[in-house]
Formats: structure tokens, C-alpha cells, sequence
């Protein structure tokens, strides 16, 4: 008679180990090899019917312990052995928030459609005139500002983007699930605040800012580009890593 998996207090395993147990199995059995994306959270949660918080939870963890890697709006892959790929994989900040004992919330300044004039298309690798979303949004670790959003979402590739509520979502988490993604690009820089950031981050002149630029293509097509600040005293990358070794 098949029992359900207990744990060494023979109580049953919680639903986010058994996600764990259950991705692990498909790795370490390599039916899923490194740089394989696996299911979407979507998909996770459908297939063990369990809440998205739960199945964050199991992403997170074997994300920390090295096992996976994940991209916010691209997708999670395994990760390649012995490698903490901390620079490449930044997390959505709903995740970096709750990772550092914080409470996440967000606001949306404004989310609506526009028409790309030049400096705009330039961004997408598109022309101008073209249909984009645009939404500004700011990000909360309980009541301090944490990040400022700024993105462009091409509008015939994701054209369900504009309907989405962003209070309860983050954008990286929906294009995760909504778009294929074939290439990824990140530029990570330290600036001075402008005047609306001061503004809208409560920073002064002076403080330093860490921003993060990425694009995101399916095909040959930019799907997306987003400009994110952080204050520099709340905000680390980190990442360590082992050379290749000589065959």
C-alpha cells in the first residue's frame, strides 16, 4: 500500500519540499539539464494545486541553494554545477524584498499606451510610431521606497499587458509567464538621482542610485525594456564564481 512522504517527525512533508523533492528529482535524474527552463510558476501551481506563494517559496529556496537560476521575465532554469551565478540572476524585487525579511508592495503611477517617438523606439530596436505600453511604478519594502519601475512592453507582443492589475503583480512576474524569451540583456550602473527619483525614492542629490537596464527579445523582436532604480544603500548584487577548470 503507497504511503504519502512523511517526514522524520511522520507528519507530512509540506507542499513547498515536495516541489523541491519533486524538481530535484528532474534534475539530479537529468531529465532536466543545465540551461533547460523548467515550468512557469503558472504551471507549478496547476500541477500540485497548491497557492503561488508556495510555489515562490520552493523557486526561492533551490534558487539560494544554487540549483536553479531565474531571470524576472524571462523564466527559471536549472543552473550549471558548482556556479552561484548572483549577477545574472536578479530577482524580481518582490523576491529580493521577501528573501531580506521585508513586506513587499507596489503602486502604479501610471500604465497606459503610447507611440514610440525615436528615443523611445531606440530602446526597442523598433521605429517610431510604433504601439508600446508604458508604465511607471514604485516598488515598497513596507512603507520605504525601494525601487522606481520604468518600462516599455511592445504592445503587439504582449497585448494583454495593459489590462493586468500591478498592485498585486509584478510586471517581471507576468511577461515571465506571458512571452517566450530567447535573448536577455542587463546594464547595471551607479548614477545620481534625477529630480523625480529624489522625489519619488525620498533621496537626496547626493545619494547614490543603483539603476538597472534590461531587455528582453523572443525571436528578433524586443519585447521589452525597463529602467530600475534603487537607492545604493538598499540594493546589493553580489556573485560568486569557479573558473572553469583545465581539462
Amino acid at each position: 500500500m503507497a504511503s504519502s512522504v512523511q517526514t522524520s517527525a511522520n507528519r507530512p512533508m509540506p507542499a513547498y519540499e515536495r516541489i523541491k523533492v519533486d524538481i530535484l528529482h528532474h534534475i539530479d535524474g537529468g531529465t532536466w539539464r543545465p540551461g533547460d527552463r523548467i515550468p512557469s510558476e503558472n504551471d507549478l501551481v496547476r500541477q500540485f494545486g497548491v497557492s503561488r506563494m508556495t510555489v515562490n517559496r520552493a523557486l526561492r529556496e533551490l534558487t539560494n541553494d544554487g540549483r536553479l537560476l531565474r531571470v524576472p521575465g524571462t523564466g527559471t532554469f536549472v543552473a550549471e554545477p558548482d556556479t552561484d551565478s548572483g549577477l545574472l540572476n536578479i530577482r524580481s524585487v518582490d523576491d529580493y524584498i521577501a528573501a531580506h525579511g521585508g513586506k513587499h508592495r507596489s503602486e502604479v503611477m501610471s500604465l497606459e499606451e503610447v507611440v514610440a517617438d525615436d528615443a523611445v523606439a531606440a530602446l526597442l530596436d523598433t521605429v517610431a510610431g510604433v504601439r508600446l505600453f508604458h508604465i511607471v511604478m514604485r516598488h515598497f519594502d513596507d512603507e520605504t521606497p525601494f525601487q522606481l519601475e520604468d518600462r516599455y512592453v511592445n504592445a503587439d507582443l504582449v497585448p494583454g499587458f495593459v489590462d493586468q492589475d500591478f498592485n498585486s503583480r509584478t510586471p517581471s512576474s507576468y511577461l515571465t509567464d506571458a512571452v517566450p524569451v530567447t535573448e536577455i540583456e542587463h546594464v547595471i550602473e551607479s548614477v545620481a538621482p534625477d529630480v523625480d527619483e529624489q522625489k519619488f525614492l525620498k533621496l537626496a542629490a547626493s545619494d547614490p542610485c543603483l539603476v538597472l537596464r534590461r531587455r528582453t527579445w523572443w525571436n528578433d523582436d524586443v519585447v521589452t525594456h525597463v529602467r530600475f532604480v534603487s537607492p545604493g544603500h538598499l540594493f546589493r548584487l553580489s556573485g560568486r564564481f569557479k573558473p572553469f577548470s583545465r581539462r
